[in-house]
């Protein structure tokens, strides 16, 4: 697994709508930095980031 998706899975699920910005901004930062393609790993590893809240 690349190092920009372990970045983003290694902090675990995405924070709900009660986060602050600067929580967000961050994730959203080390999402963005995730280059595609992905390879079925790696996206089964960052879907699992991602859950029935807001965010």
């Amino acid at each position: 697994m690349r190092p920009d998706v372990r970045t983003f899975t290694a902090d675990g699920p995405l924070p709900d709508q009660d986060a602050d910005e600067e929580e967000i901004a961050r994730r959203v930062g080390q999402l963005e930095a995730v280059s595609a393609p992905v390879t079925p790993d790696e996206a089964r590893a960052l879907a699992a980031c991602f859950g029935p809240d807001d965010c």
